[in-house]
């Protein structure tokens, strides 16, 4: 295929455009930062996507393609962006860049480890799997004035995406097309301007790539009939593609992925997840092919010590009854649903029973009226049959998008002589601006000198544990509505990290804690 004559003239303003076409065809969605939305090329806006896209259209078979690139954003940020618009766009291709040079630029700017962007790739196709999309991920190009650290971390990035298409993972390699060897290596003369951007050439170039990459892939969706029209009477269902699946994550919380499913007796998402509302809940999959499936249900209890202290869960599949007990803090649930769960048919309903569920209104001073017994936070499925299916497994640590906005919050009767030392320990993780003290009439101003931190007074009442402990359980729990966590310790306990997967602020020395 001459991609000589598949150069568009491009346009001078980012644009959105739906075609409508008699023959079924394909979409192809491109997801990245500046040289994705082809940055230097033909009026800043012929990428090779749309380069590629043009030349493998034809009449009986048009491609569409969704330019999802962003100019000067990081790895994170478009991401983000690309993660909102995929179940909308629904494509039938996912073509994405783990690395981006924007997150080794802005100065004095914290740099994200290259896991954080290489992670969110994966997690994004890992979503599109679940839409029945078919994800490919991409080599990234070097850039210019690089530093070794920089470097580094694009080799790793390349070595973690060998791995994977040695496992069968569509990997299209930019970086072997484009580099000039040296050190550190840099983009060829002729196919960049500014030793960042490719060129017209260097974007021709990059379209050659992926056109080996794309078109055994057409040729096998041609011969699958993927084209063909679907009957009149057939009605998508947002989950009906669900059968190729090994792994499978659900995230039921603000921003998540829970739309791939239907839930009944639920309430709407929430920063954490979404609350059962009723006794009895369902989350129904449609679309799953009949095997031996393995789930890891995380739950979150309704609780309120010591009015309420656990919640009784029962899980069912398909109305085989497969897990009971007692969830006294949020916790995961493993079960097997085996594959004669399914009775002649694709669809599978877990239900959740909580016959203990308590409305908030019942036991605080609240106006939630909602039948609340757990809180669904995730949901993971994966096929326990050995049945192997093209997806980016394995699946390493997901980090975090954004650091998570974390509280501590404690509480003081008397005066605490301990505060100071809680104070400095957790405004050296959080912020003096996170800490919180809630202060049930301390006596002689044991509050009173501790500046950055917030203080709560509350008249002093007296002795009223009862009171006091549903206070701080029903003000930690608001402050989640501003926080992603919350915790609340005693004035005399400092929390201490693993010091093999974090360096601690505090070590243990002889028996008592000291500050680092």
């Amino acid at each position: 295929m001459p991609m000589e004559r598949a150069v568009p003239y491009g346009f001078l303003a980012p644009v959105a455009v739906q075609y409508r076409t008699r023959a079924a065809g394909l979409t192809v969605m491109c997801v990245g930062d500046s040289i994705t939305r082809g940055r230097d090329s033909r009026s800043h806006y012929a990428a090779w996507g749309l380069r590629l896209m043009a030349a493998l259209s034809r009449p009986d078979r048009p491609v569409a393609f969704v330019n999802a690139g962003h100019d000067g954003a990081p790895a994170a940020r478009f991401h983000r962006a690309a993660r909102a618009l995929l179940p909308v766009v629904r494509p039938d291709v996912l073509v994405i860049a783990p690395l981006s040079p924007n997150d080794h630029f802005g100065g004095e700017q914290a740099r994200p480890p290259w896991q954080h962007g290489f992670a969110l790739a994966l997690d994004m196709a890992h979503d599109a799997v679940a839409l029945g999309c078919l994800p490919v991920l991409t080599t990234p190009l070097p850039w210019r004035s690089m530093s070794s650290e920089s470097e580094a971390a694009r080799q790793a990035v390349i070595a973690e995406l060998r791995g994977l298409a040695a496992q069968g993972v569509p990997v299209w390699d930019f970086a072997g097309a484009m580099v000039e060897a040296g050190t550190p290596p840099r983009l060829r003369d002729d196919l960049s301007l500014d030793g960042i951007h490719p060129n017209d050439r260097g974007h021709a170039a990059m379209a050659r790539v992926a056109d080996a990459g794309l078109s055994p892939i057409l040729r096998e969706m041609a011969r699958a009939g993927r084209w063909s029209a679907p009957p009149a009477a057939a009605k998508p269902h947002r989950a009906d593609r669900q059968a190729a699946i090994e792994r499978l994550e659900i995230r039921f919380a603000t921003g998540g992925n829970g739309r791939l499913v239907e839930m009944e007796g639920w309430s709407e998402p929430e920063v954490h997840g979404r609350w059962s509302d009723g006794r009895e809940s369902r989350i129904i999959l449609d679309g799953m092919a009949p095997a031996t499936y393995h789930f890891s249900l995380v739950l979150a209890p309704f609780i309120l010590p010591p009015i309420i202290d656990h919640q009784v869960v029962g899980i069912t599949v398909n109305g085989r009854a497969v897990w009971t007990g007692a969830v006294r803090e949020t916790r995961a649930i493993d079960f097997v649903a085996p594959v004669v769960a399914f009775t002649g048919g694709h669809r599978l309903e877990i239900g959740i029973a909580c016959p203990l569920a308590r409305a908030p209104i019942s036991v605080s001073n609240t106006n939630d009226t909602r039948l609340l017994g757990v809180s669904i936070w995730n949901l993971v499925i994966t096929r326990a049959d050995g049945a192997r299916f093209p997806t980016p497994a394995p699946r390493p640590v997901t980090l975090a998008p954004e650091r998570p906005r974390v509280a501590v919050v404690t509480a003081v009767e008397r005066t605490a002589p301990s505060l100071p030392i809680w104070l400095r320990h957790y405004a050296g993780q959080v912020g003096a601006e996170h800490c919180y003290v809630i202060d049930h009439g301390a006596d002689n101003g044991g509050t009173a000198a501790f500046d950055g931190c917030t203080i709560l007074r509350l008249p002093a009442t007296g002795r009223d544990p009862g009171n006091r402990v549903q206070f701080n359980a029903l003000f930690c729990a608001s402050m989640t509505h501003w926080y992603d966590r919350v915790i609340f310790t005693e004035v005399d306990e400092l929390l201490l990290a693993d010091p093999k997967v974090a360096c601690p602020a505090t070590i243990i020395l002889s028996g008592q804690r000291q500050l680092s």
